[in-house]
């Protein structure tokens, strides 16, 4: 953005973007006015100097870990073994979008028997957007993850932050307290209309979440 000239800006992510927009937030956090994110990003440091988390956290932590047990097997995978992984998803195209359409299903509608609810052409887009290029991502990174999420204790991001969380996304949407020890907490929605992947569940509503938030930033 500095490249451009742009002095102030915003920024969106979900997925992985939530991380790396909020590591953007922490790490170069000048002109950067606000960011809105799909899960927390970054997370407190737990250790002995770390206050205890209430009972509302300790909920939270419970029925999310039920939540993404099912589901978490990829990150078991790509985090120790991603290269063995990477050979199959190189090799076989039918790999390749068995594992891409899991998730959009099981990250969207978690235990419904029944299509994913996305249009097939989107679908094979996605898929050709990784076979095309030979991107077998994201495998990598998943080995880096206990590094770059957590934050130590008195570290926060000076940007205003906003959050769009949905209820059947893979984490369910942490407590304000998790939240606030890290960011200057704004704008808070929770949504059951959208799953792990809100833009392509509902452009419009992302569109007009961003609109609000951004809206109310000095």
């Amino acid at each position: 953005m500095r490249q451009l000239g742009l002095t102030h800006y915003v920024a969106y992510g979900s997925d992985w973007g939530s991380l790396i927009t909020a590591r953007l937030a922490l790490n170069h956090g000048e002109g950067l006015r606000a960011i809105l994110i799909t899960s927390a990003g970054l997370i407190p440091t737990i250790d002995a100097n770390a206050p205890l988390i209430t009972d509302e956290e300790a909920e939270w932590q419970r029925a999310s870990a039920a939540r993404m047990h099912p589901e978490r097997g990829y990150q078991l995978v790509q985090g120790t073994k991603p290269q063995s992984l990477a050979y199959g998803h190189t090799d076989s195209p039918m790999a390749r979008a068995c594992s891409i359409v899991e998730k959009f299903h099981g990250w969207t509608i978690p235990g419904e028997a029944r299509d994913p609810p996305f249009a097939m052409d989107d679908l094979l887009a996605n898929i050709m957007l990784y076979w095309l290029n030979g991107a077998v991502a994201p495998m990598w990174p998943y080995g880096h993850l206990g590094k770059i999420a957590p934050v130590p204790a008195g570290i926060r991001v000076a940007a205003r932050a906003g959050f769009l969380f949905s209820t059947r996304d893979l984490m369910l949407p942490p407590p304000r307290s998790w939240l606030e020890p890290i960011f200057d907490v704004g704008r808070v929605s929770i949504s059951s209309a959208i799953g792990h992947f809100p833009a392509m569940d509902d452009a419009e509503l992302v569109a007009d979440e961003i609109t609000h938030f951004m809206r109310d930033v000095d």
